[in-house]
């Protein structure tokens, strides 16, 4: 199976069962079957069944709600969250220090045994993609932002915000506007190659269910607010920096890809206009985006 986000292409391999495809609505369009662009970044993932790696003895560098992550010599190793006490997670990866490469160990539990050959549940999507993506893109001028995403007038637009900040409502409006070209209603990728600034769709979607695997120069970083009225503020560098920070994905047990997503972000928000946009949630807003920030 082939997966391609943002230009990175996940190449998974599994010789002991068919990969089963995702049930849900937004990864078929990132579904490919060979590679695309030409910047296009493969990462190779054996899967299989069974063996999964005893974590004692790894250095635990994060330990979240939902997965860990460890240091196994100079291997990562990130593990799913246990699914109850006493068992084991549904997956574990063996990732090399480029993220490039890696095996991902997966439990009996993700194995479907219908006569013939045994299916897997893909452990690659929905949270060990995202996670790679993010170390993948840290030194390579990317970020992974939670914001929705739209093409207008041939030019893309994010609008970042936290949880609750309008990101599938204003979505939406843009549906209800007959603007079709969504990229996304809750994370986007932003990438930086030859020195030009692109918006990427994920199929990570919000709400609305919007995930469009297309990409676009990019115009504008917008902050989102809910308001009575419809109006666009220019925001400087530095405090457009201070706002898009808290909305992207960042290791934080990573001195490095601190340093490198934090660069990134510096870069942008000082190489590409940011405004904060309130709006009202009515299908108006697209027309007076599209006035208020021409294309």
């Amino acid at each position: 199976m082939h997966i391609e986000i943002a230009g990175i292409h996940f190449a998974l391999n599994c010789r002991d069962a068919d990969i089963l495809p995702d049930a849900g609505p937004c990864y078929p369009p990132f579904l490919s079957p060979c590679v695309g662009l030409p910047e296009t970044i493969r990462v190779d993932l054996d899967l299989q069944i069974g063996g999964l790696p005893d974590l004692r003895g790894t250095e635990l560098l994060f330990d979240g709600q939902s997965w860990s992550l460890h240091r196994a010599g100079r291997d990562w190793m990130i593990a799913l969250a246990a699914r109850a006490p006493g068992l084991p997670p549904a997956w574990i990866a063996r990732i090399d220090s480029s993220y490039m490469r890696g095996t991902v160990f997966c439990d009996e539990l993700l194995v479907r045994r219908d006569g013939g050959l045994p299916s897997l549940v893909n452990p690659v999507l929905n949270r060990l993609d995202q996670l790679l993506l993010m170390f993948i893109l840290a030194p390579r001028q990317g970020i992974l932002i939670h914001s929705a995403g739209a093409v207008l007038g041939g030019r893309g637009f994010v609008f970042a915000g936290r949880s609750g900040a309008g990101k599938s409502t204003l979505s939406r409006q843009f549906q209800a506007a007959d603007k079709k070209d969504l990229l996304s209603d809750d994370r986007m990728v932003i990438r930086r190659l030859d020195g030009a600034y692109s918006a990427h769709g994920t199929p990570w979607a919000g709400d609305a269910q919007i995930a469009l695997n297309r990409s676009a120069p990019l115009r504008a970083l917008c902050f989102l607010h809910h308001a009575p009225a419809n109006r666009v503020e220019r925001v400087d560098p530095r405090s457009a920096f201070e706002k898009m920070l808290p909305m992207v994905s960042i290791p934080w047990y990573d001195r490095v890809a601190i340093d490198q997503i934090t660069f990134s972000c510096e870069a942008l928000t000082r190489d590409v206009p940011c405004y904060d946009l309130y709006f009202v949630p009515t299908p108006a807003v697209a027309g007076f985006l599209e006035e208020a920030i021409p294309c």
